[in-house]
């Protein structure tokens, strides 16, 4: 699934280029340059971090990074950001490696200045702690950070796998701000599979940005000329809203929780306001909602008692236990903006305009709530989504079943992990819809472990397909469960052909 995802990104056209030289901070300031070997390594311990994440002996939490591609954007205490480009890798002499990373920072003294970069390697599908070294950035708002290691300990190593973060000095007990990610090892003497097979997708039909479905979701026109077949199943009509927004020029740090925001906790039977979207008007309104369960990754909000506290634990323990570390390890990890280590699961009847029959959205995603009140009044600051009740937990009036929603639950924690690792840890923008919901169908499946048969179902009777309709232009035709189909059918392709 990992290099699926690297093979779709080329067809973004979103690259950012390799570096080319550093800037200076000013007139006569040396360019950067560290070398250290392997015997010069620090090895202790590696260091903590303030912050919620993976397990750092976990290969599965570090995602891989290409050449000339943004490694990861951090944050310290003082906000400033701090983003690596990973820029080249190659041999120094006969024994070692040298790892050349761009270095870009918003402040050159306004920072937490120590830049340290832990070194791991894999044995036995779990990782070991090599070594750390260094990088006093004081002074330099751009410089490029070289770093020898041994090559005769990665020679049997696919990926390096590093963790990269930011102190005040060196002798700070807690990084400010972490991230894991792993490179490949052009040297790797073992099975060519995992680093030499690269592919490219060609395709006829131009993706051209004025041909995109632009503005807020329309329910009544983006399924006009969908088809209605009784024979299908309620799965054939599932669908999310996509809610473009503008993303703002501060990529990368929506809230600044570090320097301005002050994580809330919140225990069952709390309630609080939420901003909702009317996906029929596309008016945003609030709603009020009580806190029925908190777990270990979720806390599950419910409006006017529309599904039990019970209920609400089934559905939130299932996302704790089986759904979170299902899609975290495929895909990506979320953010954490708010500072709780949670995500919120507020579950309501959307309004979407359904009428009985056809298309109807089961939940979404927005990616403004991961952005503060300044940009976006409506934003609810924090990682949330939301979880349709009716239709999709059953009819009105019957006794309403959760577990018609665990797909959903996979399917927009997909896209909240894939809006972190595009925007805000990649820095570039969101992933065009026929690949963001492929990839959130993936997860559906991946997380049941079998195929979707209502996306197959309503490729087999959908009219426009028969009649051509286009993978790309997602509502094509005012007909977007189409698209789902084909999203879905051609990353399942994808992942045949690559046999990831």
């Amino acid at each position: 699934m990992r290099k699926i995802i690297s093979i779709l990104i080329v067809l973004q056209m979103l690259g950012i280029p390799i570096m080319t030289q550093a800037a200076k901070v000013n007139e006569g300031t040396p360019q950067t340059k560290i070398s250290l070997s392997g015997t010069e390594l620090n090895k202790e311990a590696p260091k903590k971090s303030q912050e919620s994440k993976a397990d750092i002996y976990d290969p599965a939490s570090y995602p891989l990074v290409e050449k000339g591609r943004i490694a990861t954007t951090l944050y310290d205490d003082f906000g400033t950001f701090h983003r690596l480009y990973y820029s080249d890798i190659t041999e120094v002499y006969a024994d070692n490696l040298e790892i050349l990373f761009y270095y870009n920072s918003g402040s050159a003294y306004t920072k937490d200045s120590i830049l340290t970069y832990e070194l791991f390697y894999e044995e036995g599908h779990t990782l070991k702690f090599y070594g750390s070294v260094y990088f006093d950035t004081a002074g330099y708002t751009d410089a490029f950070l070289y770093t020898e290691i041994d090559k005769n300990l990665y020679m049997n190593q696919p990926f390096i796998y590093l963790r990269v973060g930011t102190s005040a000095t060196i002798e700070d007990e807690y990084y400010s701000s972490v991230a894991t990610f792993k490179i490949k090892n052009p040297f790797y003497a073992g099975d060519e599979s995992l680093t030499g097979n690269t592919y490219a997708l060609i395709s006829n039909e131009s993706i051209s940005e004025y041909m995109e479905t632009t503005g807020m979701f329309q329910f009544d026109t983006q399924t006009k000329n969908s088809t209605i077949d009784p024979n299908l199943d309620q799965s054939s009509y599932i669908m999310d809203a996509d809610l473009p927004f503008d993303i703002p020029e501060i990529i990368g740090n929506p809230i600044e929780k570090n320097k301005f925001y002050t994580a809330q906790t919140y225990k069952v039977g709390d309630s609080r306001a939420f901003w909702v979207t009317d996906l029929g008007t596309n008016q945003d309104y609030q709603i009020q909602a009580q806190l029925a369960y908190s777990g270990s990754k979720s806390n599950v909000w419910v409006y006017n008692n529309q599904i039990t506290n019970s209920a609400a634990a089934q559905l939130g323990t299932e996302f704790d236990t089986n759904i979170y570390g299902t899609v975290t390890s495929h895909f990506a990890q979320e953010s954490d903006v708010d500072g709780n280590g949670k995500v919120h699961i507020l579950v309501f009847d959307i309004k979407d305009g359904y009428n009985g029959n056809g298309g109807y959205v089961s939940g979404y995603f927005y990616g403004r709530d991961l952005y503060s009140t300044y940009y976006f009044p409506q934003s609810n600051q924090s990682e949330i989504f939301y979880i349709d009740t009716y239709p999709s937990m059953g009819a009105v009036g019957a006794s309403l079943d959760v577990t018609r929603s665990y797909g959903t639950l996979a399917h927009e924690f997909q896209h909240m992990v894939s809006f972190n690792q595009n925007v805000l840890v990649e820095g570039r923008g969101d992933l065009p819809s026929w690949i963001n919901e492929g990839l959130a169908e993936a997860a559906h499946q991946v997380y049941r472990g079998v195929g979707l048969s209502g996306r197959l179902d309503y490729y087999n009777r959908s009219n426009s397909i028969q009649n051509g309709h286009s993978l790309l232009y997602w509502g094509d035709n005012n007909d977007s469960l189409s698209n789902y189909s084909l999203s879905y059918l051609f990353m399942q392709y994808l992942k045949i052909q690559t046999n990831q």
